[in-house]
C-alpha cells in the first residue's frame, strides 16, 4: 500500500500529543510480527519545526487519511533509538526506530503468577497475564484451546504471554491501540479475504482495492540448519532432580511418539525422512508448582506439549 499523505504524531504513554504539531517524515517503515514485538522506523529532517518533541520512550504513531476520508493508523510504537545522520546532500536527518506498542508489556512484571489450576492448568492464562499489564491495556478472546500449566517468578508480561503461546502452539497479535487479540492456533485462523496477486493491468488503481495486495517479489528458502526429529527435554531442577517426561499422563498427538522411560518425544514422519536427529533442550520455566502428584503430572504433560510444538516448527 502506498500512502501519499501521512504524518507522525509524538505522544506520551497516556496518548497525549506532544509538541506543536506532527512530524513530516520522509519515509516510514513498519513490520508487524505474530506473537512478538513488531518494529518501526522513520526518517525526519532535523529542520522539521516539531522535531523537538522527539524523545526516547515517547510513542510515535504514523497516521494518514484513506481514500474515503477516514483517519487511519499505519504503525508506530515506543521510540528506542534516535540517530543523527548527515545525508548525501549534507543535510542532517534524524533516523528514529523502536518496537511497536507491545514493547510496553515489558514494563510490568507478572510477579509470582500461579497458573497451575490445582494441577490441571488454566484455560484463561492470557486473561490472567494481561490483568497485570500497564494501565490502558486489554485483551480480547483471552482463552486457550489447551490448558496452560505454568508458574512465573518476576518475568515480564510480554515474556509470560510469549511463552504461554509458544508451548501450546497458539498465537496473539497487537490489535487496535493497546489491545492484544488472542487468535489461537493457526489451524483455526479465518481467511482475511485478501488475495495476493503479482500481475495486474493497473497497479495504481489496485492501491485503492482493499481485497488485494500486490506481490513485488517472492522468495522461498529451504533451511535445514535447525532440523530436529527427536527432543530430549529437561524441565526445571538441578542434578538428579530435574523434571522429565516420566510422570506424563497425556498421550502424544497423532504423528508423534513419546517415550516416558527414555525421556524423548519423536516426530515420526521426520525421523523416517531424515533419520534420527536428536537434541537435549532445556525448558527451565516449566516446573511443578508444588510436589503433589497432580502438579508433577501436569508439569510433565506441559513439557511434552512444549516438545511437540518445538518439533512441529523444526521437524521438517
Amino acid at each position: 500500500m502506498q500512502i501519499r499523505n501521512y504524518w507522525v504524531d509524538i505522544e506520551n504513554s497516556s496518548g497525549m500529543r506532544m509538541g506543536a504539531g506532527p512530524l513530516r517524515a520522509s519515509q516510514f517503515d513498519t513490520t508487524d510480527k505474530l506473537s512478538a514485538c513488531g518494529e518501526f522506523s522513520f526518517v525526519v529532517s532535523a529542520s522539521d519545526p516539531n522535531f523537538g518533541a522527539l524523545a526516547e520512550k515517547r510513542v510515535a504513531i504514523c497516521r494518514y487519511i484513506d481514500i474515503n476520508g477516514v483517519l487511519q493508523i499505519f504503525g508506530g510504537g515506543v521510540i528506542d533509538k534516535i540517530e543523527r545522520v548527515i545525508n548525501e546532500q549534507g543535510l542532517m536527518e534524524l533516523h528514529v526506530s523502536g518496537n511497536n506498542l507491545v514493547r510496553e508489556l515489558m514494563y510490568r512484571s507478572v510477579g509470582a503468577l500461579d497458573l497451575s489450576g490445582g494441577g490441571i492448568g488454566v484455560a484463561n492464562a492470557p486473561d490472567q497475564i494481561m490483568a497485570l499489564a500497564p494501565a490502558g491495556w486489554s485483551i480480547t478472546d483471552g482463552t486457550t484451546l489447551i490448558n496452560v500449566y505454568a508458574g512465573y517468578n518476576g518475568e515480564s508480561v510480554l515474556n509470560a504471554l510469549a511463552t504461554a503461546a509458544e508451548y501450546i502452539g497458539e498465537h496473539w497479535r497487537l490489535g487496535s491501540g493497546r489491545t492484544i487479540n488472542w487468535i489461537g492456533p493457526a489451524s483455526t485462523f479465518l481467511s482475511s479475504g485478501v488475495r495476493a496477486v503479482q500481475q495486474i493491468n493497473s497497479p495504481v488503481s489496485a492501491e485503492t482495492v482493499t481485497a488485494i495486495t500486490l506481490i513485488t517479489s517472492f522468495k522461498e528458502v529451504s533451511d535445514a540448519s535447525e532440523l530436529l526429529t527427536r527432543v530430549i527435554p529437561h524441565g526445571a531442577g538441578n542434578g538428579g532432580v530435574v523434571l522429565t517426561l516420566s510422570a506424563i499422563t497425556d498421550s502424544a498427538p497423532t504423528g508423534y511418539t513419546v517415550d516416558a522411560a527414555q525421556n524423548y518425544v519423536k516426530r515420526d514422519a521426520s525421523e523416517v525422512s531424515y533419520g534420527r536427529i536428536e537434541r537435549t533442550l532445556d525448558f527451565k520455566d516449566i516446573v511443578p508448582l508444588s510436589n503433589t502428584t497432580a502438579d508433577i503430572q501436569a508439569a510433565a504433560n506441559m513439557l511434552m506439549q512444549a516438545c511437540v510444538e518445538h518439533l512441529r516448527r523444526y521437524g521438517q
